[in-house]
């Protein structure tokens, strides 16, 4: 029988409280919730400019640069954005509240971010309704 250590039952406490929220985990979220926010190493500029890859090759052709080596590539890597535990442990939780009472996040978005509320359209036809005055 393995014995589990307080981190390790407190990892599993926070898994199981996301999971019953039917919050999806990946990998990436369960080690994060196995941290604690002083444990949390946060990303430096550096990461996030690989992550985002915010000059990419634009900046490369623009600047003209023969040596790659000394442009960042253009990853575009946004999943390796990661949360500070607690952070992520309260969007887990939102997310959970905002799909029972919206059903999607997009919902949500749609009716309280942007005001839309009627997104049936006027006519079958496309671009057969006459549009804005």
């Amino acid at each position: 029988m393995t014995k589990l250590t307080p981190t390790a039952i407190g990892t599993a406490d926070k898994v199981a409280e996301a999971q019953h929220d039917g919050y999806q985990l990946t990998d990436k979220d369960i080690q994060q919730l196995a941290l604690t926010d002083e444990e949390y190493k946060p990303q430096t500029w550096e990461d996030l400019r690989a992550i985002i890859g915010s000059f990419g090759l634009r900046f490369f052709h623009l600047s003209r640069e023969t040596d790659r080596t000394r442009c960042p590539s253009e990853e575009n890597r946004l999943e390796d954005l990661k949360r500070v535990p607690s952070d992520l442990k309260r969007y887990i939780s939102w997310s959970h509240k905002t799909r029972r009472e919206y059903g999607t996040i997009q919902a949500f978005v749609l009716k309280e971010r942007l005001g839309w509320t009627d997104l049936a359209a006027e006519n079958p036809i496309p671009f057969a309704s006459k549009g804005l005055p």
